[in-house]
């Protein structure tokens, strides 16, 4: 008789703890639902690959190792807060090791709620558009293409505004040099903050 009554008087104590407990309404999932978002991103790019084949200054990792910040702004499908969204154009710009650069395109990605009710997402994306190196000196501006494939985590605070962290983003980029078109790899890692209406 012992045991049924223990384990019962358990789940009584469990399900009233469950109950009890709820998160704190800063960080609860925005509602009504915000599907407009803005943001603005800092972090670094690491130079990853270049090929072997190609020389000059703009040839070697240290150079595609740059500050860099990002801008965008764009909107969930299905005026949600979550799930597939589009930034019309993401603005990325680069500095350091003598050479600014530029990529300018859509990036698409999709926000998954890892938490019923808590305003958590992981958000994997990919983004392809325009991409150009500008030397400080009187060099010729290379220019060419980017993909990027990257993954975000997300947190909403205060039902509007989040923070979010990107530990994993690769940048390939097709650039058209004087020895022809090359591929290079840029590894980023970002820090973001967001507003969400």
């Amino acid at each position: 008789m012992r045991r049924p009554l223990s384990r019962a008087l358990a789940l009584a104590i469990l399900a009233a703890a469950g109950s009890a407990w709820a998160f704190p309404p800063m960080l609860r999932e925005p509602a009504p639902p915000k599907p407009w978002f803005a943001a603005f991103h800092y972090g670094g790019a690491i130079g990853a690959r270049y090929p072997s084949a190609c020389t000059g200054a703009l040839c070697s990792a240290p150079a595609w190792s740059q500050f860099k910040i990002a801008l965008e702004g764009g909107v969930h499908f299905g005026r949600r807060s979550d799930g597939p969204a589009l930034a019309f154009l993401s603005f990325q710009a680069g500095f350091g090791n003598d050479y600014k650069t530029l990529e300018l395109g859509p990036r698409f990605f999709w926000d998954i709620q890892l938490v019923q009710g808590m305003g958590l997402y992981l958000s994997p994306g990919a983004m392809i558009g325009y991409a150009a190196w500008f030397p400080s000196d009187a060099g010729s501006t290379q220019s060419g293409l980017t993909f990027q494939v990257s993954l975000d985590g997300k947190l909403v605070f205060a039902d509007r505004v989040y923070v979010l962290l990107r530990p994993f983003a690769l940048d390939f980029m097709g650039m058209s040099l004087p020895s022809g078109m090359s591929l290079f790899l840029r590894y980023d890692f970002l820090l973001g903050v967001g507003m969400l209406f």
